[in-house]
């Protein structure tokens, strides 16, 4: 019996693998055709894994044909109209450019250049030489557009490091090594799941960074407690959202043009434009009315996984 389960677990974990790496790979093949420019994929990846470790949010970009979509800071400062026209000076004088206009809701700017025309890592030095001649509110984490270099980058290295994380613990349980107790997956798996945890670790560390750094404690996690199990399951879910990233830049590319061909008034794109505020009340005390529920629920998974993992002794 115990024989038997072991098979079926190390058979899902192996089939579960498998669709991560293939989904990966050809992700990663589409993407070489796609983007071409391979040095803003490696910038990106970079940048979310220092954000992940709590440094400081890489820029968004995003580049689609002869356009690019550069993240400017400091709009939502009271120097927001001086900084827009700072940057637009700044990248119109550029040699190269064709047409540039800035979407103040988005906070990015719009480039289209000619065929030899600056990358958008010249771009970006040149927005962030802009922006440092006036003064910026503190820097917030920004939010990702679906075609967002940084956004598809975070998802495929969580998904990655989930796929390692995956083989190393089918190996362990195949090889009957030592492993951790499985209480050491409570700390990441409650903060993971704690609505207000989570919520202040996407405060300090961004969405993309929180979900790279949960990307590799879950996984890291199941490794050393030889859990093939939990990292299928991480494994899995990781490969889905990479896929989903992955749907989401092939849309954008779809619908992009519609965006980026229709620029914006200079006096128009300075006018800040009001987002609603969250609501407050008892609509805000639903996420802490279900903590009870969701700390019970990880102690509950992992007293039943330690249970059923426990080894049957010979008698």
């Amino acid at each position: 019996m115990a024989v038997t389960a072991s098979a079926v677990v190390a058979g899902t974990a192996a089939s579960t693998a498998l669709m991560g790496g293939n989904v990966a790979a050809s992700m990663s093949r589409s993407l070489a055709r796609a983007t071409p420019d391979v040095s803003a994929l490696t910038r990106a990846t970079a940048g979310v894994v220092i954000e992940a470790i709590g440094g400081p949010p890489a820029r968004r970009t995003s580049s689609n044909g002869p356009r690019r979509w550069i993240e400017v800071r400091g709009l939502g400062g009271e120097h927001a109209s001086v900084i827009a026209a700072d940057v637009l000076a700044a990248v119109r004088a550029t040699p190269g450019v064709h047409q540039a206009f800035l979407n103040f809701t988005l906070a990015r700017l719009v480039v289209t250049v000619d065929a030899d025309g600056p990358s958008a890592a010249e771009l970006c030095r040149i927005v962030a030489d802009a922006e440092r001649d006036r003064p910026r509110a503190a820097r917030q984490h920004p939010a990702s557009l679906p075609g967002d270099d940084a956004l598809l980058m975070a998802r495929m290295v969580a998904a990655t490091a989930a796929t390692v994380g995956l083989g190393l613990s089918l190996t362990g349980s195949l090889m009957r090594l030592p492993r951790l107790p499985d209480l050491v997956a409570v700390p990441p798996t409650l903060a993971d799941h704690l609505p207000r945890l989570r919520r202040e670790l996407d405060r300090r560390l961004g969405p993309d960074g929180a979900d790279v750094l949960f990307g590799f404690v879950n996984s890291a996690t199941a490794a050393l407690t030889l859990s093939p199990t939990a990292a299928a399951a991480e494994a899995a879910t990781r490969a889905m959202l990479a896929a989903e990233a992955w749907n989401g830049r092939l849309a954008w590319s779809r619908h992009e043009p519609g965006l980026g061909s229709q620029p914006l008034p200079d006096d128009v794109s300075l006018t800040p434009k009001s987002s609603p505020s969250p609501p407050t009340g008892p609509r805000n005390a639903t996420p802490t009315a279900s903590v009870w529920p969701a700390s019970v629920a990880p102690l509950w998974s992992v007293c039943c996984h330690a249970t059923s993992t426990r080894p049957v002794l010979p008698r």
